[in-house]
């Protein structure tokens, strides 16, 4: 079974490193995965920065910090019932080429 994966990036004033945190992203091992940004009412340029990468980005309604966009993108994209896992990462992450591997290892690993 082909797990699907959705990561969830709340963002607020990132607009120096969310180029770098999608680009990492996109360069790890993962065709399965899709990236969603939410922009928490971000005073720079993070959603003009974001949405040039070509990834899935929304604005919350209101500035209400980190849980209230992520909850905001769960509901706006119906992550839940889209998605097998879902996982949150910051707007400065970055992850190494093998990160969904080594994911999918330790969590098959965890349920043998």
């Amino acid at each position: 079974m082909e797990i699907k994966v959705a990561i969830l990036i709340p963002v607020y004033n990132e607009g120096v490193v969310i180029r770098d945190t999608v680009n990492s992203l996109l360069s790890a091992d993962c065709d399965r995965s899709d990236i969603y940004i939410v922009d928490d009412k971000a005073t720079d340029a993070t959603a003009a920065i974001a949405s040039s990468t070509g990834v899935n980005v929304v604005t919350a309604p209101k500035n209400g910090g980190k849980a209230a966009a992520q909850r905001f993108a769960l509901s706006h994209f119906d992550l839940v019932n889209r998605y097998d896992w879902i996982i949150c990462l910051d707007g400065d992450t970055k992850v190494c080429p093998a990160f969904f591997n080594v994911m999918y290892e330790k969590a098959n690993s965890a349920h043998r």
